[in-house]
């Protein structure tokens, strides 16, 4: 009885297997070392919202979305005030629902995407003084996709693609990223690590980054991670994917994930590069909407997906930045929100 059990159960799972028309998604293997790092304060408590993201730029620290601006602006050093850039509005360099985009040449410029008004522009940064001027180099407008596509949180490829996760659109099937050309316009659709998961796309939020021709992508409720090659003609190719965790859900008749509460492990909220090493802040935290899912972990993989080290740290963090040597890091603490700055010469 119990071999029959087994058989029948092993002819369910090879079943759907072949439903979806894909292998198994790995998991991540176990990491061979963990170590803790004590980060050191930056200036004193800030007076914001948590910002929706950190950015480092010519050794001043952006503060995305910190509330009532597009970017605060401090100083690495002691978290100083230096500039605030894109107050809430409607005029050329006013932003109701700003999105930094980012991008490899990580130089003087930026770039805004703000997807409720469907307008781009880039900016160039120049020291005043103790401050900066911000000066527009280019402004435009996003252009209506087809099928209606909503899509945010885009990077800028080094080969001039520029690639997005989907929000909402038409005809979009189970696919979370998408690629468009320098003009902004879709090549294609892509990623479904969870493929019946319909059209609803909230499961897909996550970090992106890019070096050269790859992409890697992390989900932030979705514990996965993965690199794609996107070679100069638009094709994608899966280099490599797997879940850190195993992902509980269930999909709701309008294709909606739900998440099972108390017992799914959240994902990765920021991925960044730094030579041959992939870092990302890990959750790990079981899905309870009345707690914060803020990470204690960095986990380091190479470039090649495999597991090299967990990083533990003393303080609730967040998203975080990177120096361009990749030597520190610089994150926030939560409740409060103060800088927070780690030394990574040691452990990488």
């Amino acid at each position: 009885m119990r071999h029959t059990l087994f058989i029948g159960l092993l002819g369910i799972l090879l079943a759907a297997c072949r439903s979806t028309g894909r292998d198994p998604i790995p998991m991540t293997p176990e990491f061979p070392e963990e170590v803790e790092i004590a980060g050191t304060p930056v200036g004193g408590e800030l007076i914001i919202n948590h910002p929706m993201g950190i950015e480092w730029r010519d050794s001043n620290l952006f503060l995305i979305q910190p509330g009532g601006c597009a970017a605060k602006v401090i100083r690495a050093s002691d978290a100083s005030d230096v500039a605030i850039f894109g107050p809430v509005g409607k005029g050329p360099d006013e932003f109701l629902t700003p999105c930094f985009i980012r991008d490899e040449a990580n130089d003087s410029t930026f770039t805004i995407l703000d997807v409720t008004q469907r307008k781009i522009a880039r900016y160039r940064t120049a020291a005043v003084g103790d401050s900066l001027r911000f000066e527009a180099v280019w402004r435009g407008s996003q252009p209506t996709t087809r099928d209606n596509l909503l899509y945010t949180r885009p990077i800028r490829m080094r080969n001039g693609f520029y690639v997005a996760q989907i929000v909402a659109g038409e005809n979009t099937g189970n696919k979370g990223l998408v690629l468009l050309d320098s003009a902004w316009q879709v090549v294609r659709t892509f990623c479904d690590p969870l493929p019946e998961g319909g059209n609803e796309k909230s499961h897909f939020q996550g970090p992106l980054v890019s070096k050269g021709d790859t992409l890697f992508y992390a989900g932030i409720t979705m514990p996965y991670i993965a690199a794609f090659k996107i070679s100069d003609n638009g094709e994608i190719t899966t280099l490599w994917e797997q879940f850190i965790t195993r992902p509980l859900y269930q999909v709701e008749a309008d294709g909606f994930v739900r998440w099972t509460k108390d017992k799914h492990q959240e994902g990765i909220c920021d991925l960044r590069l730094t030579g041959n090493h992939l870092i990302a802040a890990y959750s790990g935290k079981p899905r309870n909407l009345d707690t914060p899912i803020w990470e204690e972990t960095l986990l380091v993989f190479d470039l090649d997906g495999h597991p090299i080290k967990k990083i533990r740290l003393p303080k609730l963090y967040g998203r975080f930045a990177l120096t361009p040597d990749g030597k520190t890091m610089y994150g926030f603490n939560s409740p409060e929100i103060q800088i927070m700055r780690y030394d990574l010469s040691s452990v990488l």
